[in-house]
């Protein structure tokens, strides 16, 4: 048993949902939910369960919660306390995310170590967003999706792979294993702006050779816009597998896109200045080597 795992399952009870927690947590819903399956198979018990709305607490996990949030607390008092006594400085940077699915490279245990190092990640919702926040000093790194200008920063590639297409679990195309550029010649899409790029190149490029031209409805970074919009308007979107959860809002289900030259990229950001930092030069190796 970890205080991490007290934490996990003290916001999942908050929230009563995997999917609110693992946004709170900066963790993906797999590692959240690894972590809160050995928590439970530590204790022997299990003390969530799901529910129609999302998760909800067994009666074991009732009467444990209180329990819980009793630890947690006294944890952080302990935590407060040293950090006091001892005057650590505590070293503190910023992230900048271009889009809220990003969140995923970054591992758990590279978000915070108390004590020692506390990252602090904020949602752009765009680029040039993301750029300004670099330039502009309120963040140290960023990170972004392949492509576009970057204002005289460094790009470090992270993670690449495969496009997934986001739609309605009532879609028609939803019916398929899989789909091919032809398969999305009548989908609205919402494309967001930061893949307007080499990537859009290409994927505009295969529509045309398929005789259309795509249909773009909407484009945005607002991630909650474009859930709202795949559930209610029957809009597909287009993302990379690498930063999709397996488990996406209820109603929602992913296609891989078969596409020869369509592979997605993701990377940091970096100010070349900014880079010479003892700090910020070994997270950006440990996070490139984490996905390595």
């Amino acid at each position: 048993m970890t205080i991490q795992q007290i934490r996990q399952f003290v916001a999942v009870a908050r929230t009563g949902s995997i999917l609110k927690a693992s946004g709170e947590l900066y963790i993906s819903h797999q590692a959240l939910g690894r972590s809160l399956h050995g928590f439970e198979e530590e204790l022997g018990a299990p003390l969530l369960e799901k529910t129609l709305g999302g998760m909800g607490l067994t009666k074991l996990g009732q009467k444990i919660l209180p329990i819980a949030e009793a630890m947690q607390k006294s944890y952080d008092d302990y935590v407060n306390l040293i950090l006091a006594l001892i005057n650590m400085d505590l070293e503190t940077f910023g992230i900048s995310l271009e889009h809220k699915l990003l969140s995923q490279i970054i591992p758990a245990d590279l978000t915070t170590l108390p004590g020692v190092l506390s990252v602090k990640l904020d949602i752009a919702g765009g680029r040039k967003e993301c750029i300004a926040a670099i330039a502009g000093g309120r963040a140290d790194l960023g990170i972004v999706y392949r492509g576009g200008d970057i204002a005289g920063l460094e790009y470090i590639p992270i993670v690449s792979g495969p496009p997934v297409v986001l739609m309605s679990r009532d879609h028609l195309l939803a019916r398929k294993a899989s789909l091919r550029t032809p398969d999305l010649r009548w989908a609205a899409q919402i494309w967001p702006p930061s893949l307007n790029n080499d990537t859009a190149s290409a994927y505009l490029a295969a529509c045309i050779v398929e005789g259309f031209y795509p249909y773009i409805a909407l484009e945005t970074q607002d991630f909650d816009l474009i859930t709202r919009s795949i559930l209610t308007r029957n809009l597909v979107h287009i993302a990379p597998s690498i930063v999709v959860q397996e488990s996406l809002p209820r109603g929602i289900v992913t296609r891989p896109l078969i596409h020869e030259a369509l592979q997605l990229e993701a990377g940091f950001l970096v100010n070349p200045a900014s880079k010479k930092k003892p700090l910020i030069r070994s997270y950006i190796k440990a996070v490139v080597s984490y996905h390595g």
